[in-house]
């Protein structure tokens, strides 16, 4: 099932693919040079914020 997310990736700016599926922010760990995945940076003992925030 990636081919529907990588359509919507390709038709859209990463925000707003994320608003038509919303599971994709799952997949994002960093961006604009912050953590943006909670576990990941625990495990490094860094400071992280949602996405889109």
């Amino acid at each position: 099932m990636t081919l529907p997310y990588l359509q919507t990736l390709a038709m859209n700016d990463l925000e707003s693919a994320c608003q038509v599926s919303p599971e994709l922010i799952g997949g994002i760990n960093c961006l604009k040079g912050r953590l943006t995945c909670a576990t990941v940076a625990e495990a490094h003992g860094m400071e992280w914020s949602a996405p889109f925030a």
